[in-house]
């Protein structure tokens, strides 16, 4: 007992060391459809991510109680904002909030209309920032991009989506999307996987981790190899499963249009017929190359260097090379670069964490003020 009292009053003295030590500095929260990373501006990774995963694979994936912009549990959503002010210590009237959202549409959204309303009005906060995580990807690449223009290819939770942006505006006429995200392909996994006796649910912990350290993305235009064809056994527990052409086939959905074509959501506006792709013909690569082609032809060059991935699909062993090698064989005219750094998945996070430093964001923050004067643009 004394252990774990002495223990408890260690974990708040640090607790509030910590506080002390960033009273002052922005709050950072990342929202996806998955999970939400919290954490302080500066810092290369956040301070804990909420939900916290059961230790138990055999249970299912937990999420946040968002879905692209949809509330799925207004009272949730709430509790977990109390939470996470009550975690990092966060002083509202010192610390300004930076919120993202897991959505491609950033205008008409009621999602944020309820985070003003609930961080201004109820938890009184000073100052707030409502950022798309696409716009703060773009800024985790700014040491390679050099200006704020680039294509973002978010593999998030639930969806993929394609997110062009220019000089710093994200063009969301032009935006796509499908339903493929980590989350369907982790279900798929599952169903090829009862085949051989699988029970467990086909959202688990298991097969995620099956799907993320086992799964690979194979070149592009090139025979079966040997290595392709091995077997590979994975035990856990009572379980036993054989991987073979599962490793590498169920990232290759992302590039088989039957599969593909029959999620994506919603394709870029385009206005010149000669270039318009059937949505029944569309697969990743060509749902990106639509997406840049749908733009002026004065961005296209701009684009087809710049692709930047983010998301946890991006860690797919070969994703980033086969992308390459698939957009040049389709677009041989354009010169085709993709950009893939370190921790796809904190790319908005570091992005943001880069963002707050900048002091000429700092006239970007909304003031409480300026919510109650209805004089503020909330969204970038």
């Amino acid at each position: 007992m004394f252990i774990n009292k002495l223990f408890k009053k260690k974990k708040v003295e640090k607790d509030n060391q910590q506080a002390n030590l960033h009273k002052n500095s922005p709050v950072i929260i990342i929202h996806g459809a998955g999970t939400t990373k919290v954490g302080y501006s500066g810092e290369k990774f956040p301070r804990f991510v909420v939900p916290e995963q059961s230790i138990n694979l055999h249970e299912e994936i937990q999420q946040f109680p968002l879905y692209d912009s949809q509330i799925l549990d207004l009272e949730e959503l709430h509790n977990s904002w109390r939470s996470i002010v009550e975690k990092l210590q966060i002083d509202l009237l010192q610390q300004p909030i930076l919120l993202s959202l897991p959505s491609a549409k950033i205008t008409d959204n009621s999602l944020i209309q309820n985070i003003r309303e609930f961080f201004f009005e109820e938890l009184q906060a000073n100052r707030l920032a409502i950022i798309t995580d696409a716009f703060l990807s773009l800024i985790g690449y700014l040491p390679i991009l050099k200006r704020l223009t680039g294509l973002i290819i978010d593999f998030g939770f639930s969806q993929i989506r394609v997110v062009p942006i220019h000089n710093g505006s994200v063009i969301e006429d032009h935006i796509a999307q499908a339903s493929c995200g980590g989350l369907s392909l982790t279900k798929q996994l599952g169903k090829w996987l009862k085949e051989q006796g699988y029970q467990g649910p086909l959202n688990s912990l298991l097969l995620r981790e099956i799907k993320e350290n086992f799964c690979f993305v194979r070149p592009f235009g090139k025979e079966i190899v040997k290595e392709e064809k091995e077997s590979f056994n994975y035990s856990f527990q009572d379980e036993e499963f054989t991987l073979t052409e599962e490793r590498w086939k169920l990232a290759e959905l992302l590039f088989y249009k039957k599969f593909f074509a029959e999620k994506v959501l919603s394709g870029p506006r385009i206005e010149n017929v000669g270039i318009k792709v059937p949505l029944s013909e569309l697969t990743l690569p060509r749902m990106i190359g639509t997406v840049i082609r749908s733009l002026p032809n004065s961005l296209w060059k701009e684009l087809f260097t710049n692709i930047c991935l983010s998301g946890g699909g991006a860690n797919f062993d070969g994703m980033a090379k086969r992308l390459e090698e698939e957009l040049q064989y389709l677009y041989p005219k354009q010169n085709i670069r993709i950009l893939y750094g370190t921790y796809p998945t904190l790319k908005s996070f570091l992005g943001a964490s880069k963002l707050t430093q900048l002091p000429i964001f700092q006239n970007y923050w909304i003031t409480k003020k300026n919510y109650y004067d209805e004089y503020y643009n909330l969204f970038i």
